[in-house]
């Protein structure tokens, strides 16, 4: 059983959590950490802006708004460098959000049930010199 690296787990979690958002219509506020010229702040609807701007700090908030309403929906707190499953650490707890947050919980679950099962079977069977590692 091969598993994604935690870099791997943490990127892919957040950048569907990104498409999600955005395919809701719903524009994504996040710390400027490209730009140094650039204000602190972006708030757009630019997946690949977003997503350059996520994941160079140890920790990083976005939020979500519907322009359309002038309202927040919710925010999202991300800690980098734990098991990478668990990159979303926080965010807020609204049916709304919940909903929003469906198939990104859904990968951090697969990834959490894959790593255990990994986890599991090296107790087992522990690996050899010769096992690649």
């Amino acid at each position: 059983m091969t598993l994604p690296t935690r870099h791997e787990m943490e990127t892919e979690i957040v950048s569907q959590l990104v498409t999600d958002l955005l395919a809701a219509g719903l524009a994504i506020k996040v710390e400027n950490t490209i730009d140094p010229n650039g204000p602190d702040m972006i708030q757009t609807k630019d997946r690949m802006l977003i997503l350059n701007n996520l994941g160079h700090m140890d920790e990083q908030a976005i939020e979500a708004y519907d322009t359309t309403q002038g309202r927040r929906v919710g925010f999202w707190f991300f800690v980098y460098g734990n098991d990478g499953y668990d990159v979303i650490a926080d965010y807020s707890n609204t049916p709304e959000v919940e909903k929003l947050m469906k198939t990104a919980n859904l990968m951090s679950e697969e990834y959490q049930d894959r790593l255990l099962e990994y986890q599991e079977r090296l107790a087992e069977e522990p690996l050899s010199p010769y096992d690649g590692f």
